[in-house]
């Protein structure tokens, strides 16, 4: 036979587990926004990685590209190396 009591016990115990699972549920979604946002920061590093080593890549090409043209004989070959050798002054000038 149940008694009064008892129907508040068990109303106490459905609204302590219906707190607990909303407790665990906020937590989650708490985890889950930072879990997405440190992603999104190191999607971001890595993209800046990237950009700063395609510009290395780059710089580094045009400057083998200058000493290997440095080897060359024909007089047209040589007004290259001159023309990179400007544009070396305007990207050491810019980046200072």
């Amino acid at each position: 036979m149940k008694t009064k009591g008892d129907d508040h016990t068990g109303e106490r115990f459905e609204s302590t587990c219906f707190d607990k699972r909303a407790i665990r549920a906020h937590r989650n979604r708490e985890a889950a926004a930072r879990s997405r946002q440190m992603k999104k920061e190191y999607i971001t590093h890595l993209e800046n990685t990237v950009l700063q080593l395609t510009q290395r890549v780059d710089e580094l090409r045009k400057e083998n590209w200058y000493w290997l043209s440095l080897d060359t004989t024909w007089p047209a070959e040589l007004l290259h190396a001159e023309w990179f050798v400007e544009s070396l002054h305007v990207v050491n000038e810019s980046s200072c």
